[in-house]
């Protein structure tokens, strides 16, 4: 398959999903997509959050989309010691690739996070060398995530 028809494929299978499913069903499948991710990096967090090393704070934001409307969804906040803290933002449900992004920043740095499938997330990053890097969230690469970006 080349460039072209995976690329009318994946709008497709992106246009299908939003004609089988109504808008709500589609958002509110998203939203529990991101509390499900956002309880299983607080789990994660939770040794360093007793220590007093970390505070996690939730929080929501409103995103557009031109397939699902505006709507509200959860956000996370890691604050760190230092006047450091870490976002995790919801970007969109609909993206290439994807199932949905999170974008992950520490400022000036930034990570991003891609569904791949309903309960599977991977890190995306960019290598100047290698195009787009991913490995599968798991606790170990989130951690390694964490120390990139405070790092």
């Amino acid at each position: 398959m080349n460039a072209k028809e995976s690329v009318l494929q994946t709008l497709e299978s992106q246009r299908s999903a939003v004609l089988s499913e109504d808008a709500q069903s589609v958002r509110n499948e998203w939203t529990d997509a991101i509390e499900d991710l956002f309880a299983r990096i607080a789990e994660w967090l939770r040794s360093a959050g007793d220590r007093k090393l970390l505070e996690v704070r939730m929080g929501h934001v409103s995103i557009s989309e031109e397939r699902l409307g505006t709507y509200s969804v959860p956000t996370m906040e890691i604050a760190l010691p230092l006047p450091y803290k870490i976002e995790l933002i919801p970007k969109a449900r609909f993206i290439g690739r994807g199932k949905g992004r999170v974008d992950v920043r520490c400022v000036p740095k930034e990570k991003i996070l891609v569904r791949r499938d309903d309960d599977v997330w991977e890190v995306v990053e960019l290598d100047s060398r290698a195009g787009y890097r991913r490995s599968t969230l798991t606790e170990e690469t989130f951690w390694t995530m964490f120390g990139e970006l405070i790092g």
